[in-house]
């Protein structure tokens, strides 16, 4: 019989709590239709332009590039444009739970082709 408390007895593990840290001092986005980081951990991979217009950069603070390059962070194609590059933008916007980057739009491209059956 193993005694109480030695390095065979069960404990339970305790969920962990990670501390999230984001740019702003406050820890919320605070962008204009309410979405924060608590609510919704991806709001950065997709309205990361909107976050710096609310809470503007420090003296020589600069952008993030891999926010800045995402594809859902880019600006929302027309609609009548039917370019490879406007069709993967399009597609980000729906999925930007994924992280896709200006790399990804051949893939993007190549999977939006053979779910419509068509190839080039």
């Amino acid at each position: 019989m193993k005694a109480a408390g030695s390095l065979y007895s069960y404990q339970p593990l305790l969920p962990i709590r990670v501390k999230r840290t984001f740019a702003h001092a406050s820890g919320h986005l605070n962008m204009s239709e309410g979405t924060t980081p608590r609510s919704d951990p991806y709001a950065l991979a997709y309205r990361y332009f909107d976050y710096i217009r609310n809470n503007p950069r420090r003296k020589r603070e600069r952008l993030n590039p891999y926010y800045e390059n995402l594809l859902a962070n880019q600006p929302e194609p027309d609609e009548e444009d039917k370019d490879d590059r406007s069709r993967a933008i399009r597609y980000t916007k729906k999925h930007y739970e994924c992280f896709y980057k200006m790399r990804d739009i051949k893939r993007i491209i190549q999977w939006l082709d053979q779910a419509s059956g068509r190839d080039k």
